[in-house]
């Protein structure tokens, strides 16, 4: 093969890191928060419409005398999410 010696390596490497790092792209990433949901059955697909609007996804669910719902959610959406569910559920952040 051809030696590069240091300063060659150094331009290989770097150009090739340089490449990788753009042909990946990027991603934003957002940090999530769980909360726990407790409501009736009538109640639920209130609940599910403001999960979706507020970008939330159920992680966990347990159906028997009331809905028990573990959902994830955008960190910047948890407060306004709070406001707007509570007066239907009963709620506790972990």
């Amino acid at each position: 093969g051809t030696k590069l010696g240091a300063g060659g390596l150094v331009h290989a490497y770097g150009s090739a890191a340089a490449a990788g790092i753009e042909k990946a792209g990027r991603k934003l990433v957002h940090r999530l928060k769980t909360l726990e949901i407790v409501t009736s059955y009538d109640r639920y697909p209130q609940i599910e419409n403001l999960i979706k609007r507020f970008h939330g996804s159920v992680i966990a669910s347990d159906y028997k005398e009331n809905i028990r719902v573990r959902i994830a959610m955008p960190d910047r959406n948890l407060t306004e999410f709070q406001k707007t569910v509570l007066p239907l559920i009963k709620t506790e952040e972990t």
